[in-house]
């Protein structure tokens, strides 16, 4: 399994819309309140999933792509000649993927 930072298109095309969306809302009131062009402080409030959206992408950011207490345990059995492999999980895994990619 892979882990990237990125969080996917249809997230980023959520994040992009909602505030693309919000943006121009925020705008037009500002205009027919004041009549003013808006400038360019003006202030835009996320949706809640947006904001979810965010935290979720900046907890991707700040966690390690390499769990090294689990490697080291796995390298430390593989040199005791203890490592044993479910091969009923690893088939289960790999055709679990190759579902996902029919899907």
């Amino acid at each position: 399994m892979k882990i990237t930072n990125d969080i996917g298109y249809e997230a980023n095309k959520y994040i992009d819309k909602t505030t693309a969306n919000q943006g121009v809302e925020a705008d037009k009131k500002s205009i027919q309140n004041t009549g003013d062009v808006p400038k360019s402080d003006a202030v835009v409030n996320l949706s809640q999933a947006s904001k979810e959206i965010q935290l979720a992408q900046k907890v991707i950011q700040e966690t390690p792509d390499i769990r090294v207490e689990k490697v080291e345990d796995i390298k430390t059995q593989v040199d005791n000649n203890t490592y044993k492999i479910d091969y009923d999980k690893v088939a289960e895994k790999v055709v679990g993927t190759m579902f996902d990619d029919f899907a």
